[in-house]
């Protein structure tokens, strides 16, 4: 490990050389990674970041750990928390929610709910329930993390379109676009009775995309409610 050369070449390579590295070598990697993170180059550093990602081991979620706080640069922090919701140990997941009540930033914080949305949702559903029904919450973030639920397929459609009725039209939308990456849902019917219900076109449009992903809405449809 100590005399392995990498080859400074095209970044994409050169990232995916450091993330081989560290799959092949494991926790022996972890010194050579660590003066990655001393680089001046913000890119090489976030690269060394989710190269540590791939090892599974305490040290390095350790560090990954002491990059999620608000006093370190965006991009570092943010590649930081991802990487750790990548890892597959269930120990990481209460790492990341003890982080939630102490980042202020909203662009860590985004990162951060990313994170815990692409976690399994049995790790999460207490969280999440609790959290998506906060009032203290806002309408624009309850949205954003409902669209990453969706999408990460892994929260139950049916957390989802319970979303569709709330008052808050930020809410809506985080469930439309949730709904809208969930193939495998059968509620195009009462998406479909959504339409009518929003006046804005852009929200509109989102409840278009959600019934027309559905597995339950016919293409005739969809075709009707175009005309």
């Amino acid at each position: 490990v100590g005399v392995y050369v990498f080859r400074r070449g095209k970044k994409n390579e050169f990232f995916t050389e450091m993330a081989d590295f560290a799959q092949r070598y494991g926790s022996q990697g972890i010194p050579r990674l660590l003066e990655f993170l001393q680089d001046p180059d913000w890119e090489v550093r976030c690269a060394a970041l989710r190269a540590l990602g791939l090892i599974e081991n305490e040290e390095s979620k350790r560090i990954l750990l002491s990059y999620v706080r608000d006093n370190v640069s965006v991009e570092e922090s943010a590649q930081a928390s991802l990487a750790l919701g990548d890892m597959e140990d269930p120990k990481v997941t209460p790492l990341l929610l003890g982080k939630v009540s102490q980042i202020q930033g909203e662009d860590l914080r985004r990162a951060l709910f990313e994170a815990l949305a692409g976690r399994p949702f049995e790790q999460t559903a207490a969280f999440f329930g609790g959290y998506l029904n906060s009032p203290a919450v806002s309408g624009e973030e309850k949205g954003r993390i409902l669209a990453g639920l969706g999408f990460h397929q892994s929260a139950p459609a049916g957390m989802l379109a319970g979303f569709i009725t709330d008052p808050d039209e930020n809410v809506r939308q985080g469930a439309y676009e949730g709904l809208a990456a969930r193939r495998e849902a059968r509620y195009g019917q009462m998406l479909l009775g959504r339409i009518s219900q929003e006046q804005d076109p852009a929200l509109r449009e989102k409840v278009y995309e959600a019934a027309g992903a559905q597995e339950d809405t016919l293409p005739a449809q969809m075709a009707a409610v175009a005309r």
